[in-house]
């Protein structure tokens, strides 16, 4: 059974930033879930919105500004800032692609490119590093160069067609028809994104594992890890 901190311990600091994921690490979660985006200037940001609005209250979709310019107004993590932080930490990585894109698939290129320059110090750190995505296209694209793919659902009907053997649920899912997990009975599933104290309890009780929450301490607590 794991433990993920949603973009970092984002229950408590900001999501997707380094305190966040130090504060994942220092509270000894057994794995991080990260969103990446890229930059105008081509670099792999820690970021999960299209637009910075929500998060600083100005305007501006990311693909179209600068890391330099994102940063100016938050911090923002780049990926491989991340990936040092977990290789040295042994912290697995669920790795989240947003689609749709206007860069496309070469968002997972990137990655995918990363992560293979860094195969060994991976390797060495017994990490595993997981490539998911809402879009079963990306999911298949990921899977022809790398083997570590996960497939993201919120719909029920995507159910019956599976692009990998990893799946990422909503949680809400699971909710109104807990028969959705034993049709999963083969697979790995991941479960997102459990916060109140009493869906933590829930999920214990249906017996599901690889938990993914912005209040990993709560979850620890829960799960008497």
């Amino acid at each position: 059974m794991k433990i993920y901190a949603h973009r970092g311990f984002s229950g408590r600091f900001l999501e997707g930033s380094q305190a966040a994921y130090q504060g994942a690490i220092d509270i000894k979660a057994d794995g991080m879930e990260c969103d990446i985006r890229l930059s105008k200037d081509g670099k792999l940001l820690c970021f999960h919105d299209a637009t910075t609005n929500r998060l600083t209250g100005k305007s501006g979709r990311v693909s179209a500004m600068t890391y330099a310019e994102i940063n100016s107004l938050i911090p923002t993590m780049l990926f491989e800032e991340l990936l040092d932080l977990a290789i040295k930490n042994k912290m697995d990585l669920l790795v989240e692609t947003k689609h749709p894109v206007r860069s496309g698939g070469k968002v997972e290129t990137r990655i995918i490119d990363l992560l293979l320059e860094n195969q060994e110090r991976i390797a060495a750190s017994g990490i595993r590093v997981l490539i998911m995505s809402f879009s079963f296209l990306a999911v298949l694209r990921a899977k022809h160069r790398y083997p570590k793919v996960g497939y993201v659902v919120k719909r029920a009907w995507r159910l019956h067609f599976l692009p990998s053997n990893t799946v990422a649920i909503g949680f809400f899912l699971v909710k109104r028809n807990q028969r959705l997990i034993e049709k999963l009975r083969d697979r790995e599933v991941l479960v997102w994104t459990l916060n109140e104290r009493e869906d933590l309890e829930y999920a214990r009780e249906l017996g599901l594992h690889n938990i993914i929450t912005n209040f990993p301490d709560r979850a620890q607590e829960v799960f008497k890890r």
